[in-house]
């Protein structure tokens, strides 16, 4: 017994992450707890209701990806055993693993530790989850580089692009959202409802929008991995007892 269509969960990510993160924006708009202007995502998961819905779906994203991950960590495996010493280690492959590992822990901590509750966990959260998910598509651009067979050239390209874009994209929201808290005269809960007439407007909404731009790059790159798993299937471990009588 197996999976057959291993192709279906980057699909599934690629169209849940959004779906969930949307969802949780319009219940945060809905009772007024965010501007209505692409407030930071983490915002529209700070209180509840939408902060319940927001870490319960995270958290089953999170988890998802990790199976994804692991699955790509078996894929590679079977090459790196059919050709050894040709493309990249085991160890390296472990390592991209791990780091993938840590990404989803990240997103984890991200979605069920509020930046108004726990800011120092939420933003270790964010660190891991965004940073090692750059470096863990970063690894994987290096690993379909190295070994032949395990993606096209079309998607090598498109995901090393992505990567690209992504790392590009985090930096200057980042970069743009420390300098409009700089000059913001509020605090950072008064922040939820940042008004356009206020110091910081035009630099918070560039960081805003860039974050949820990064959202969509993560989901794409995800969604790369369509054409590495078609054709795969996963078989299922049994469970027997040890003398082989039922």
């Amino acid at each position: 017994m197996g999976c057959k269509k291993l192709y279906l969960l980057p699909v599934f990510l690629f169209l849940f992450l959004p779906a969930s993160l949307l969802i949780t924006l319009a219940i945060a708009i809905i009772y007024d707890h965010v501007s209505p202007v692409l407030p930071y995502i983490s915002d529209t998961g700070t209180f509840p209701p939408e902060s319940c819905i927001f870490g319960l779906l995270l958290n089953f994203a999170a988890y998802t990806m990790l199976g994804g991950i692991y699955m790509r960590y078996l894929q590679v495996e079977y090459y790196v055993t059919a050709k050894p010493g040709k493309g990249v280690g085991h160890n390296f492959n472990k390592v991209a693993a791990i780091i993938g590992a840590v990404s989803c822990l990240g997103l984890d901590l991200l979605a069920n530790f509020q930046a108004a509750n726990l800011m120092l966990v939420h933003m270790v959260g964010a660190m891991l989850c965004f940073g090692g998910g750059i470096v863990y598509f970063a690894l994987q651009v290096w690993i379909s580089y190295k070994i032949p067979g395990v993606t096209s050239k079309h998607v090598l390209l498109v995901r090393t692009v992505l990567v690209i874009l992504c790392f590009t994209v985090t930096v200057i929201s980042i970069g743009a959202g420390i300098a409009a808290y700089r000059i913001y005269p509020g605090t950072i809960q008064d922040a939820r409802h940042w008004k356009r007439e206020e110091p910081g407007w035009e630099l918070h909404l560039v960081s805003t929008i860039l974050e949820w731009i990064m959202c969509m790059l993560y989901s794409f790159l995800m969604l790369s991995f369509v054409p590495d798993l078609w054709g795969y299937e996963l078989m299922l471990p049994k469970v027997m007892p040890k003398d082989n009588k039922c």
